[in-house]
């Protein structure tokens, strides 16, 4: 009895163990998609200057631009399993929208929207229109 005890007590252990890390390499969330975190500048279109206060929003959020225009953002996108359930396939690309929303402060720019190819892995660049 003891060691049936023992060995329910191992093998529950070992189960709760695999699980934990297996969830931890996961990008997968709940909604059955994979997370994803974006990163890159935005610039104004007519100087090249990085922009600051831009709001920056994706299907999981928002954040805005630091002074060096630079963003990181978390994203997710849907995907579908191939037949044999190895592979994801995402059923569409991010979609970044780049809001301004400091009014004059840093200048006014017209709202951008950017589709990122997921998985790409590479920092973007955006620039943005001065909004006249």
């Amino acid at each position: 009895m003891k060691r049936t005890f023992t060995k329910i007590c191992c093998a529950c252990l070992f189960g709760f163990v695999i699980t934990a890390f297996t969830g931890c390499d996961s990008p997968i969330n709940p909604a059955g998609g994979i997370n994803e975190m974006i990163t890159g500048n935005v610039y104004s279109e007519e100087d090249s200057t990085p922009v600051k206060g831009i709001k920056v929003t994706s299907n999981y959020g928002y954040t805005l631009t630091d002074e060096n225009g630079y963003f990181e953002i978390l994203s997710y996108y849907l995907v579908d399993k191939t037949s044999d359930s190895s592979i994801s396939v995402p059923k569409e690309d991010h979609v970044l929208t780049f809001t301004d929303i400091d009014g004059d402060a840093n200048g006014k720019f017209k709202e951008t929207a950017v589709n990122v190819t997921p998985r790409s892995k590479k920092a973007i660049t955006v620039q943005i229109e001065k909004d006249l």
